[in-house]
């Protein structure tokens, strides 16, 4: 099983696959994926939204707003507006997708290679400048959202189409923007995202279990995605706003005690001693409430104050 942005190192999964069992989308599939267009011509067939993308040898029309992406790339790195004197290589690995403004998120699917069960939508914060964050740069996720049934069904029938066209199986993740009520797909992440763990602790729910019947030839039940949201589940990442060597003493330190099975407070603790560049991720941090904006608040107030701890004032 392989998470992070393995997408992009198709030739390296078909190699790890040769020693030992594969949990996870194979080569094959992930050359497929990672062609937004063929997502685009999918999509457009069967009658659901999706942005407009483009081959760089086709530039975008002067009076339209464009996103210049990497081919291969994660968590919004690569990313930047297109401007009409933006120079790029037509041989460059990059691509133009049409910009929507509206509210990032991602669904999260567990497919079979035919077809495709949503487990659940969370909401995606990129480039929070309260996180130091860069432009389009992941920075974490809060959720579940609330679904409207249209706007439900609209999410259901993308992952379905999208796993019956490429194959997807296992735990794969979608982000969309969502504008007028209308969520537009953008990516297809086809692995555990960073949104996983996220719907597992608000619903109690074992993604890595849903996952791994997949594999083993275990047929998928779709009743985990009428558990009752009672409980909701926010992380966001804290990026260095300066260059920092992490201290022996950090407050992390104490979640480091907590056990396994439950959600911690801090995740991806640093080493100490380690140096950390201005721009580069230090630590997640986790937080559970009875709404989003909750969760949000009390991530807000802590992040605000391990920054000063960290950086100072």
């Amino acid at each position: 099983m392989y998470a992070g942005g393995m997408e992009n190192w198709p030739r390296v999964v078909r190699q790890i696959a040769k020693s030992r069992p594969l949990w996870g989308n194979d080569r094959d599939v992930l050359r497929q994926v990672r062609q937004p267009w063929r997502m685009a011509d999918t999509l457009n067939r069967a009658g659901l939204p999706c942005p407009e993308f483009r081959r760089v040898t086709k530039r975008p029309p002067r009076d339209g707003h464009w996103l210049l992406k990497r081919l291969e790339s994660a968590g919004g790195r690569g990313v930047e507006l297109w401007l009409p004197k933006t120079r790029c290589s037509s041989r460059a690995k990059v691509y133009f997708q049409q910009y929507i403004e509206g509210d990032s998120c991602a669904a999260i699917y567990v497919g079979d290679g035919r077809t495709a069960h949503l487990l659940g939508v969370t909401r995606q914060l990129v480039g929070e400048a309260w996180l130091h964050a860069e432009p389009f740069h992941y920075c974490g996720s809060v959720g579940p959202l609330s679904l409207t049934p249209k706007k439900r069904r609209t999410f259901v029938q993308i992952g379905e189409v999208l796993a019956s066209e490429f194959g997807l199986r296992g735990l794969f993740g979608v982000d969309f923007v969502v504008r007028d009520g209308k969520p537009y797909p953008i990516e297809i992440n086809p692995r555990y995202t960073a949104s996983v763990e996220v719907l597992e602790h608000a619903l109690a729910i074992n993604a890595i279990g849903l996952h791994r019947a997949v594999f083993e030839g275990s047929q998928l039940k779709d009743n985990f995605t009428n558990t009752p949201v009672n409980i909701h589940v926010g992380k966001v990442i804290l990026f260095a706003r300066d260059t920092l060597i992490v201290p022996a003493d950090a407050p992390w330190n104490a979640a480091l005690d907590q056990s396994v099975m439950q959600m911690r407070d801090f995740s991806d603790v640093p080493h100490p001693g380690r140096h950390i560049e201005k721009g580069r991720p230090i630590v997640s941090l986790f937080a559970r409430g009875r709404s989003n904006g909750r969760c949000l608040q009390m991530l807000h107030q802590r992040t605000e104050k391990l920054d000063r701890w960290l950086f100072g004032k």
